[in-house]
């Protein structure tokens, strides 16, 4: 959360989360949860046109994804400089706005959090659906409605604090968040 504060990301912007399943998208999507900046989760397997009307809909300020997909989808969709995190390859070819996620990570271990808002009002993801037409439309969620999906399985499941719950599907997008 601190890194992603130091290369500029904060409280109300946007970020794109554009990777498989992996570790990194649960560090990514929990630390921008942390300073209160909006994911917008993304499936891989979304094509350019698609992420180009995802992209000038959201107006993302960073997106993080790994070297292949920023290579291949993100990079002929840029038409402004933003902030790229990558999870994996050296940044040889990429500009100075390319950052590599194990190095901030390093870095992130000093300075000051914002205060975490679990509130109603607080945007804490844009996951993106379709209308019908094959037209993406942005679907906004609070941490409010995080903890109130969260109250109601454990309701519903009648989980105890002694138990423990294995989920196996996929992290990378929208349905298990």
């Amino acid at each position: 959360a601190k890194a992603f504060l130091k290369i500029g990301i904060k409280e109300n912007d946007k970020a794109v989360i554009f990777l498989p399943n992996c570790k990194e998208f649960i560090y990514s999507f929990y630390g921008l949860a942390r300073i209160n900046a909006i994911s917008v989760p993304l499936n891989t397997y979304l094509t350019t046109y698609e992420l180009d009307k995802i992209f000038k809909d959201c107006a993302p300020k960073a997106i993080i994804s790994t070297y292949a997909l920023y290579k291949k989808k993100i990079v002929p969709k840029l038409d402004r400089n933003i902030i790229i995190v990558l999870v994996d390859e050296p940044l040889e070819d990429c500009g100075s706005n390319v950052f590599e996620l194990k190095k901030l990570l390093a870095k992130g271990r000093t300075g000051k959090l914002p205060v975490f808002s679990a509130s109603n009002s607080q945007i804490a993801t844009i996951n993106y659906t379709y209308r019908g037409l094959g037209e993406p439309l942005g679907a906004v969620l609070t941490h409010g409605n995080y903890h109130h999906g969260a109250i109601g399985y454990l309701r519903l499941t009648k989980v105890t604090t002694s138990q423990r719950i294995l989920l196996v599907t996929p992290m990378s997008h929208i349905f298990t968040l």
